[in-house]
């Protein structure tokens, strides 16, 4: 699992900041759940994506649980193909 406290959002009427998680569970793609992460969070800069994206990594291998790569581009192209067929988008261009 990684996990991440948030920044805080858009801060409210107070200028409080809320506390917000990312958990990449067993099975799950990291990288889908930044994006996902991102998107849910109104984080649409590139750099501040690929900053999380780089802090989930290494909290993962910090643990242990080194991301799962394709053994080969047929892999890819079936699970990419299986993606869309499901409507998932934002992992199919993982």
């Amino acid at each position: 699992r990684g996990g991440r406290g948030g920044e805080g959002g858009e801060g409210g009427e107070g200028g409080g900041q809320e506390v917000v998680t990312l958990r990449v569970h067993k099975g799950q793609d990291a990288s889908e759940q930044v994006f996902a992460f991102c998107a849910a969070n109104g984080l649409h800069s590139a750099d501040e994506v690929s900053k999380l994206g780089g802090l989930v990594s290494g909290r993962l291998e910090e643990a242990g649980h080194a991301r799962e790569e394709a053994t080969s581009a047929a892999a890819l192209v079936v699970r990419g193909a299986r993606q869309r067929r499901e409507g998932d988008y934002s992992a199919a261009g993982a």
